[in-house]
């Protein structure tokens, strides 16, 4: 498989984020899988972008970094990623707000769950009264399973990139950050 890797924005501000409107919705559907997606059918996911992004660079980027964190790419890496990325995940236009102008966005739901992917003996944890927490991630890279986006079978708030959806943003000159993960 390779390496994993996170995705950032290339727009360099700590302030380079979006939140959603309704946003325990975007959290439920997209991240924790419930599968109750009705409210798509009325309106599109809304985010507003804080201060870092403005409507100059946010048009210059082709990820978007989102609280929570799911994956919002632009119209040009759909069109690259095709038909691949459509293996792992659901695609659903997203509007984002930056001042006073919006742009269109999509706004991913990966499905693709991979068992093992966070190697839990490796990875670090930080003890909490009754529980534990990943503190560093730890990724398996013996994983044979091709894909382009993955979360872990049992924690699906974790999700990575694989080497080959690196490699094709890349080839492509996306405005895409991208951060190896432990491995």
């Amino acid at each position: 498989m390779g390496n994993c890797y996170a995705l950032d924005t290339t727009v360099w501000s700590e302030d380079a984020v979006v939140g959603f409107e309704a946003s325990e919705r975007i959290f439920d559907y997209f991240v924790s899988d419930n599968p109750d997606g009705r409210f798509l059918e009325y309106r599109k996911p809304h985010a507003i972008a804080d201060k870092g992004y403005t409507k100059a660079n946010i048009i210059k980027t082709d990820y978007i970094r989102a609280v929570p964190s799911v994956p919002i790419l632009s119209t040009r890496a759909i069109e690259v990623f095709g038909d691949r990325l459509r293996d792992d995940a659901d695609i659903e236009d997203c509007i984002v707000r930056c001042g006073d102008e919006e742009f269109l966005f999509h706004i991913l739901r990966i499905n693709r769950r991979i068992e093992g992917l966070i190697d839990k003996s490796r990875t670090e944890y930080r003890k909490r009264r009754d529980y534990e927490i990943p503190w560093f991630l730890v990724y398996n890279p013996n994983i044979q399973e091709p894909f382009m986006l993955a979360k872990d079978a049992e924690r699906i708030t974790y999700w990575v990139a694989s080497e080959a959806f690196r490699e094709l943003a890349l080839k492509n000159k996306l405005k895409i950050s991208f951060r190896a993960l432990r491995v």
